[in-house]
């Protein structure tokens, strides 16, 4: 991710677009350096397992001029 403006965010939200409790894009810390493995944190919440057997979907917000190449999911160490 190279994001010089601003960062990029990620809303985990339901099948609805309804962003998760504590998982919307205002709960996110933005990631605005170029880096690999840069986790994804949001604020007052960030433990993903609380939605494990639920339906979720990742929406990624940014600048037009911000650019990000991939994504991977897995399990924190």
């Amino acid at each position: 991710m190279q994001s010089p403006t601003g960062g990029l965010k990620v809303q985990l939200q339901d099948e609805t677009r309804r962003a998760f409790a504590g998982f919307g894009a205002e709960d996110c810390e933005p990631i605005a350096e170029d880096a690999l493995d840069t986790p994804v944190r949001w604020r007052g919440s960030g433990d993903v397992r609380s939605l494990i057997g639920k339906m979720v979907a990742l929406q990624f917000s940014f600048l037009p001029e911000d650019k990000l190449y991939s994504y991977t999911l897995r399990a924190a160490s």
